[in-house]
């Protein structure tokens, strides 16, 4: 009965020191890996954006809203003042050319030669014009190089040609219908003009977030592809901005442009035949 007793005893603390050294051998790795899993969470954590870096993200942005209003007022500002420009040299020269009107009217042949050369350049200007206008291709704002500076400056060029041809040749000839449909037609395309231009303002200053994130993402070290679907998204949208008026103003012009055609085509067979 002791022995039994005894054995029993001996049996349960047996049991009671496996379980001791089993709950030891667990608790270790449970440690072990509580620790691996710290080391990883702190590598993760270092490579996150610090709020240094945010701060200076969001401050970047700031900047190009700002920017943006900036350089769409300054091209604003820049298309009058080419356009107050334009008119003060055409002015100068039409009063050159009044002064000269009679020299032009002693000999019939050179006046007709002149008309019909003003004509056809007039013509040519205006197509160089729109056809540059419809075939403007709109950047990725993840491509290389500057769109927007060299589109407006030929554009400049192109509107400045074709107005300088138009207010020389008003000066000489006599049908005004002729010349205020040039006008009009002057006044239509302009207004495609600007509608063009301002997408290409709004996907420049979206390029330009799109490198400042690329920099920023560069240093840090890590990739933020949510910011950067985000602004191809809006990319996309920029680009079916006013696409419809876009389209409905091109019906216009060309609308005119039909009226203005047909008028300069009669006019050319009138100073060949005179």
């Amino acid at each position: 009965m002791d022995d039994s007793f005894a054995e029993l005893i001996s049996s349960y603390l047996w049991d009671k020191a496996k379980l001791a050294v089993l709950f030891s051998l667990l608790s270790l790795i449970i440690a072990l890996l509580t620790f691996i899993y710290i080391l990883i969470l702190k590598k993760k954590i270092k490579k996150l954006p610090s709020r240094v870096d945010f701060e200076q993200i969001n401050g970047g942005m700031e900047g190009i809203k700002l920017n943006f209003t900036k350089q769409l007022d300054k091209f604003k500002s820049e298309l009058v003042e080419e356009t107050n420009a334009s008119k003060k040299d055409h002015i100068r020269e039409m009063q050159d050319l009044k002064a000269h009107l009679s020299n032009y009217n002693k000999n019939l042949f050179t006046r007709n030669t002149f008309i019909l050369d003003g004509l056809l350049e007039l013509n040519t200007s205006y197509s160089k014009w729109i056809n540059y206008l419809k075939n403007i291709y709109l950047p990725s704002i993840s491509a290389e190089g500057k769109y927007f500076e060299e589109i407006k400056k030929n554009c400049n060029k192109y509107r400045s040609d074709f107005n300088a041809t138009l207010d020389n040749l008003s000066v000489v000839i006599l049908d005004k219908e002729l010349i205020e449909t040039g006008k009009l037609l002057r006044k239509e395309t302009q207004v495609m003009e600007r509608l063009t231009m301002y997408k290409l303002l709004k996907l420049e200053n979206l390029k330009t977030k799109y490198a400042l994130l690329n920099d920023t993402d560069k240093q840090s070290g890590v990739l933020r592809e949510e910011e950067r679907k985000r602004l191809l998204l809006e990319e996309a949208e920029v680009r079916k901005e006013k696409k419809e008026e876009i389209v409905n103003q091109y019906k216009t012009v060309y609308h005119v442009y039909t009226q203005f055609s047909s008028m300069l085509g009669q006019q050319v067979n009138k100073s060949i035949q005179s």
